[in-house]
């Protein structure tokens, strides 16, 4: 082969491969809308908190076995696939979430959490779950004051 034609084929060969790089890099990042709510379980008689959706107050009793549940806080934030978000949650706690993986349509569509109850740089409790967007799951954490936080999250895209 003569060196024009290598040369010209290695150029072909590297706008070739700007162009897919450049496809890539204009791919819009798939948005992940987690959703939190920071609930404090206690057994003094207090009740359920009727700011909690009822789906949840009913998986609420069915899963953990304390007499009232009162909502603590709820956060909301926007994450890309494979980035972190960090929540605050009572105690000096934070609700790290990570978006893993997307899989299924329409009604068979699920999405793989990294979901961690941390303080400071210690990790407390972490699952990985994958999650119907909508829909309640409950990670039962640590403790605070006189109760035992839980959490509630769901997701949307």
């Amino acid at each position: 082969m003569s060196p024009t034609r290598t040369r010209s084929a290695r150029t072909g060969a590297l706008v070739c491969l700007a162009v897919v790089a450049a496809l890539v890099v204009v791919q819009p990042a798939q948005a992940i809308t987690v959703k939190s709510l920071a609930i404090i379980g206690k057994n003094d008689n207090s009740g359920i908190d009727k700011r909690i959706p009822r789906s949840v107050r009913r998986a609420l009793t069915r899963t953990f076995r304390y007499n009232s549940y009162k909502l603590h806080s709820t956060a909301r934030a926007s994450v890309a696939l494979r980035e972190k978000v960090r929540i605050s949650l009572p105690g000096g706690h934070s609700l790290v979430v990570q978006p893993l993986k997307v899989r299924g349509k329409g009604k068979s569509r699920r999405i793989l959490l990294q979901v961690e109850i941390v303080k400071g740089d210690r990790r407390i409790v972490g699952a990985a779950v994958w999650l119907k967007p909508g829909r309640y799951w409950l990670l039962g954490g640590p403790a605070v004051g006189k109760g035992v936080l839980i959490i509630a999250l769901a997701v949307t895209e």
